[in-house]
């Protein structure tokens, strides 16, 4: 037996498109009410609630830890690609290019005045803006 009884009626807590082997692909919309003996609810049980259980007891449908987890890891991987240089060292690109097997530099990355890139291909960079009034 799985976690709901055959004849308990259930909610679904997220919308999408569950695999139910032999029953085939099926998509079921949050909120829709099944039998706990539908291939879906047996496959599938942490994504359904006993009928009548408070939306406030529901599980998160995202895993909150996963997406910070996977936004710390972007965070981290654009620090190190576009590390932060001092503005009045630094230069951005106003038009993205392929250096042959050197680089590949976007528009709007920021680089070093002194970048062996920079120095090689100034006419693709320009100066930062200057702020109108200083934090």
């Amino acid at each position: 037996m799985g976690k709901f009884k055959d004849d308990e009626v259930v909610v679904a807590t997220t919308s999408g498109a569950f695999d139910c082997g032999a029953a085939g692909e099926l998509t079921i919309i949050k909120g829709h009410e099944l039998r706990g003996n539908h291939p879906a609810v047996r496959k599938w049980p942490k994504f359904f609630v006993p009928f009548g259980t408070p939306r406030s007891e529901w599980p998160a449908e995202f895993d909150v830890e996963a997406i910070a987890k996977i936004e710390d890891e972007r965070r981290r991987e654009s620090d190190r690609r576009y590390p932060q240089i001092p503005t009045d060292e630094a230069v951005v690109c106003i038009q993205g290019f392929q250096a042959m097997g050197l680089a590949s530099v976007s528009p709007g990355e920021r680089r070093r005045r002194d970048d062996p890139i920079v120095k090689k291909f100034p006419e693709y960079f320009g100066e930062l803006p200057v702020p109108l009034v200083k934090a």
